[in-house]
């Protein structure tokens, strides 16, 4: 009797589609959630322009949330690979 090798290739053919979907949607979430971070760092480093002013604490928070923008980024950059 000849194995029937036809249900392995139908199976990784499965598997395969089922990965490149997976794939496509992590991508698309990858890029949406980059894109959130861009706008929302965006809006906080606009409002800590607006309180003016030359204190410690003020250039404090914009190097920090600069740092957490970077941070953050790398994070997601990762999940790409």
């Amino acid at each position: 009797m000849i194995p029937d090798f036809s249900l392995v290739s139908d199976c990784a053919l499965q598997r395969t589609v089922v990965d490149k979907k997976r794939q496509e949607k992590l991508a698309m979430r990858v890029q949406f959630t980059e894109s959130e971070i861009t706008k929302m760092f965006t809006l906080i480093t606009e409002d800590i322009a607006k309180l003016g002013g030359d204190s410690t604490a003020l250039k404090r928070l914009q190097e920090n949330m600069k740092k957490m923008e970077l941070y953050i980024k790398k994070g997601v950059e990762k999940i790409k690979r």
